[in-house]
């Protein structure tokens, strides 16, 4: 008997107010509302070469029913941008004081010219203005950071791929690594997105700075839950489907 997979809607990158280009506004609450109107109930925090708002979040959005996967979005050497998932929280706090910190220039933050960089509480409260610049490139090629992110078994997803900061808009060609997805931003992309990573699935989300793109582009998972390994499995099974595939 074929097992039915339930269907969740999900929004795979979005980043909150500590991401110096996102607003100040991006706080819980907010995207408490804005997820529900969307009808999201699976994301991804993703911001810039941290994860320190991630705790905070997952817990207040999953007391509105959504559940939040641990991301980090890499700004690697070329400046390409790499979502990085990983299954706990824990292990993506390790990698980004193992792996980030050591390989990002020790740069003071200027509010006024690099933007705002909030810890914020459950209150959506802000708590900590976070000091070093997180919008700048670590000093490791795409190639190198795939390697260290595979090795502690993290998930690579190349954001944007066609997008200022894409892996394609920077380099032309993809590059000689693996990943297991691929981010898309419009319909015109779908095709052109299969036929040069061939094997890895494609996925469509918001990379939200701000609350009204929340949810604004999201695709749906089949899964049987909303746990990581189902995550992982729906992408590397292409269980993952953009509007596009759901309008056919």
């Amino acid at each position: 008997m074929k097992m039915v997979l339930n269907e969740y809607r999900a929004d795979l990158h979005l980043h909150t107010c500590l991401s110096p280009c996102a607003d100040l506004t991006m706080v819980p609450s907010v995207f408490a509302q804005k997820l529900t109107e969307k009808n999201v109930d699976w994301i991804a925090i993703t911001d810039h070469n941290t994860c320190r708002n991630v705790p905070v979040f997952s817990k207040v959005l999953r007391d509105h029913g959504i559940e939040v996967i641990t991301g980090i979005e890499i700004q690697t050497r070329e400046e390409v941008h790499v979502l990085l998932y990983f299954e706990s929280y824990e292990e993506a706090f390790d990698f980004e004081i193992t792996i980030v910190m050591p390989h990002l220039k020790k740069t003071k933050l200027n509010p006024e010219l690099h933007g705002y960089q909030l810890l914020v509480n459950e209150k959506d409260e802000f708590t900590e203005l976070y000091n070093n610049w997180l919008g700048q490139s670590l000093d490791l090629s795409t190639e190198e950071l795939v390697e260290y992110a595979h090795k502690k078994g993290a998930m690579v997803v190349f954001a944007h791929i066609f997008r200022r900061f894409g892996v394609i808009h920077q380099l032309g060609i993809p590059p000689d690594t693996r990943c297991e997805a691929v981010e898309i931003c419009s319909t015109s992309e779908l095709e052109r997105a299969k036929t040069m990573f061939k094997g890895s699935t494609v996925i469509l989300s918001s990379d939200a700075h701000f609350p009204d793109q929340i949810g604004s582009r999201n695709c749906v998972i089949r899964a049987n839950t909303r746990k990581f390994q189902e995550f992982r499995d729906a992408i590397e099974k292409g269980r993952i489907l953009t509007e596009w595939d759901c309008a056919h």
